[in-house]
C-alpha cells in the first residue's frame, strides 16, 4: 500500500492601508491562498499580485517552498511580471 501526503503551500498576500483604511480605522490583514500542487504556486501569486480589481490586489506575498522563503513583489502590471527575493524572517512566516 502506497500512501501519498498531499503537500500544501500556503501563500500570504500582504497589502498596505490606503488611504481610506486607515480614515475609517479598518484593519487590513493578509490575504491566504492555499494551493495543493507546487505547478499551481506561480498562477496564484500572479492572481494575487495581477488581480484586474485593484481593490483586491496585493502589494506583495509570502510564500515558502523548497525549504525556502521568499517574498514575490509585481515588478510590470501588464507583462504580469515579479522578482523573487529569498528571506530569512518575516512576520507573517508562520501563516506562510
Amino acid at each position: 500500500m502506497v500512501i501519498y501526503m498531499n503537500e500544501t503551500y500556503n501563500i500570504v498576500g500582504v497589502k498596505y492601508p490606503s488611504y481610506y483604511d486607515r480614515i475609517q480605522n479598518r484593519k487590513v490583514g493578509p490575504v491566504i491562498k492555499i494551493v495543493n500542487d507546487k505547478n499551481e504556486i506561480k498562477g496564484a501569486i500572479e492572481k494575487l499580485l495581477f488581480n484586474d480589481s485593484i481593490v483586491e490586489r496585493v502589494n506583495y506575498v509570502v510564500v515558502k517552498w523548497a525549504g525556502k522563503m521568499f517574498t514575490c513583489d509585481p515588478v510590470d502590471v501588464e507583462k504580469k511580471q515579479f522578482v523573487k527575493t529569498e528571506i530569512t524572517s518575516h512576520p507573517y512566516q508562520e501563516m506562510a
